[in-house]
């Protein structure tokens, strides 16, 4: 009996060291412009640090709509992100392609400068009230108030 439990415990040492060893370093990239790191899994917890558009982050730990990340170049930025602000498609900073503030909206916005312009002409559509809400700005304390006062949780 007592050789099963030396094997049983050797086993059960093996798998843990294996799993270990062949553990799979997981990148991403923020998808989003500064990108505010936690200290803990939640929009009220104490700011981090702040990550820029396009850094490769290691993923950690998951918990639930959370990563713990840490930026590759730079392992002492660490903490917690909602998952939706990463992406696996890396994220070239230096690309040529460029945009303007005003193609940036409309992408946003889902159209080309083009089908804007004829929505505008044959449908009368006026996008003037959307472009004065895009300027509008929340501090980050607004928008944690907001959520508290409207009891929404990150993702919704």
């Amino acid at each position: 009996m007592r050789k099963f439990y030396k094997i049983g415990i050797f086993l059960l040492i093996l798998f843990s060291a294996s799993q270990c060893i062949f553990a799979k370093t997981v990148i991403k990239y923020v998808g989003i412009s500064n990108a505010v790191l936690r200290e803990k899994a939640s929009t009220t917890s104490k700011k981090a640090c702040v990550l820029d558009y396009g850094t490769s982050v290691e993923v950690l730990q998951e918990k639930g709509k959370w990563s713990l990340v840490q930026a590759a170049e730079d392992p002492s930025k660490k903490g917690w992100i909602t998952t939706t602000q990463l992406t696996k498609k890396k994220i070239s900073k230096n690309s040529n392609v460029s945009a303007n503030t005003k193609e940036i909206a409309l992408a946003g916005k889902g159209f080309a400068s083009n089908l804007e312009e004829n929505m505008a002409e044959d449908l009368d559509f006026d996008y003037s009230f959307v472009n004065v809400v895009e300027k509008n700005a929340a501090t980050e304390t607004e928008v944690l108030a907001f959520m508290e006062e409207g009891k929404l949780t990150v993702g919704e």
